[in-house]
């Protein structure tokens, strides 16, 4: 990248001197499409540049420091100079300076995506931290993190939970259901009466909380029953929700499922 703006440079100074292309590559020593290719950029950079400064109204001196601040970056970006370099010479921050090397059509600096300690942020975040509190604690911006990512810097979490949380707290139950099938922790079967599929096409099963509390997502609590066995249960939509309150039963007796009952 140095050794492109170093080149674009000396063509910058002989197009200022008055010679032309051809001129150019027979100067420098250069094929005729390398010297187009910088003089072309070198021309858009000046179109970008020039409509804003025929636009900005005489006594607008925020717009005219903007400008200048946007051609001086153009200048010493011509010479050679890093970011950081930059920013020093003309006292404003080295995202000020990426900023307007971005706008001018010069690539991203990738010494700019390492001014983050990834390492540190990676073991704030397997700590458990979410995205969020690691870009309030380390002041990245989110497309960062994503760039990060992209180049193995930063290992992400997986996006799925896994299942042990999933079952430890309340879930959307059609979620819960298909996380369960996935993991193969169940069937796709009724768990009462076996039945999987209905005139050849597979059934849909009921996710069924044995002890009626539709947040108990413990496995144990947890059945997977056609439409017919679960509405033969005893807290079916709501049925008897405080049917255990006036029964002496043992916690084991609670998730006690109907075909365990049975067999009781």
């Amino acid at each position: 990248m140095f050794v492109s703006e170093g080149i674009r440079a000396q063509v910058a100074k002989l197009l200022s001197d008055g010679l032309r292309p051809s001129e150019i590559a027979r100067e420098l020593e250069l094929a005729g499409p390398t010297v187009d290719y910088h003089v072309s950029r070198l021309r858009c950079a000046e179109r970008r540049i020039r409509p804003v400064e025929q636009k900005l109204d005489t006594n607008d001196i925020q717009a005219r420091r903007y400008v200048s601040t946007r051609s001086q970056v153009f200048e010493l970006l011509k010479t050679g100079l890093s970011r950081a370099e930059i920013a020093r010479r003309l006292g404003i921050g080295k995202g000020t300076v990426s900023y307007h090397a971005r706008r001018l059509g010069e690539p991203v600096d990738a010494r700019c995506a390492r001014r983050y300690d990834w390492s540190v942020i990676q073991r704030y975040y397997d700590a458990g931290h979410s995205l969020s509190e690691c870009i309030e604690r380390f002041g990245f911006a989110r497309h960062s993190w994503h760039d990060a990512v992209k180049r193995d810097a930063i290992v992400p979490r997986p996006k799925s939970m896994p299942i042990e949380a999933l079952l430890a707290g309340a879930r959307n139950r059609s979620h819960l259901k298909k996380r369960l099938l996935a993991a193969g922790l169940k069937a796709g079967t009724c768990e009462e009466c076996g039945i999987g599929e209905w005139r050849g096409r597979p059934l849909s099963l009921a996710l069924h909380h044995v002890n009626g509390k539709r947040h108990d997502n413990r496995l144990e609590n947890i059945e997977l029953l056609c439409p017919n066995c679960h509405s033969q249960t005893d807290t079916y939509a709501g049925r008897n929700p405080r049917r255990g309150a006036n029964k002496d039963t043992s916690p084991a007796d609670s998730v006690l499922s109907p075909s365990a009952k049975k067999a009781a």
